[in-house]
């Protein structure tokens, strides 16, 4: 029997299909103070970004200890996505309240698991397309590359995703809500993309060999112009 305040969340299945097509049902579910799976709606996070992790970890499958890598990644981009929202969430629930927002810190997280959903499931769809360049085109860069496009997809869909909850779940004035906005991405931004640095290799460079960690040099965005300027 479905389980009052969950709507049609009953299964995995209807769950994923309300994040992708109708979020408003969430919106309101979240609105009314009632439950929504999160805790489920982690699992299947963790399990699809598992997924993606897996299929870009793979890329030097074929290589000595290339298996190591393909595992390796697989732990890594769950914890990607639930270490920054680990880091995030106390920041982000302080300065709502300050803005004015209504939302409790169970409506807070239950909106960026829904975002995560988008996002992980986006990362799934694009797994086959990536595994066909990385069989297709062995170019290192490329690779990277191919995937920092792919995550920036998914985590675009993820913020927009994040912007509609909050304009259909808090109570406040446009000015608030803008601003409120703009924080929650510039801080969103920056540690994710912190956190993929600190936790790279993610596809692993085949002249510098598996690690499960590379040392804290350089940075996010010099690296990814770097792999631009490698491709010319």
């Amino acid at each position: 029997m479905e389980r009052k305040g969950e709507g049609n969340t009953s299964t995995t299945g209807s769950m994923l299909d309300q994040a992708l097509r109708d979020r408003s049902a969430i919106w309101s579910t979240l609105r009314a103070a009632q439950a929504w799976p999160i805790g489920r709606a982690a699992v299947v996070n963790i399990g699809l970004a598992a997924f993606y992790g897996l299929v870009m970890g793979s890329y030097q499958i074929t290589a000595h200890d290339g298996w190591k890598q393909a595992i390796s990644s697989a732990v890594k981009v769950p914890c990607l996505f639930l270490l920054t929202l680990v880091i995030c969430l106390p920041a982000l629930y302080v300065v709502s309240a300050l803005l004015g927002s209504n939302l409790s810190l169970r409506q807070l997280t239950g909106i960026l698991m829904a975002s995560f959903l988008v996002t992980t499931v986006l990362l799934a769809a694009f797994a086959p397309i990536t595994a066909f360049f990385m069989l297709s085109a062995r170019h290192y860069a490329f690779i990277k590359l191919l995937n920092v496009v792919f995550f920036a997809i998914a985590t675009g869909a993820g913020v927009a995703v994040i912007a509609s909850a909050v304009k259909t779940v808090v109570s406040q004035d446009l000015a608030a809500y803008r601003t409120l906005l703009r924080f929650w991405f510039v801080i969103y931004a920056f540690v994710g993309t912190q956190m993929a640095w600190i936790l790279r290799p993610f596809v692993g460079e085949p002249s510098l060999g598996f690690g499960v960690f590379r040392h804290l040099e350089g940075n996010f965005y010099t690296d990814v112009l770097g792999s631009i300027f490698k491709l010319f």
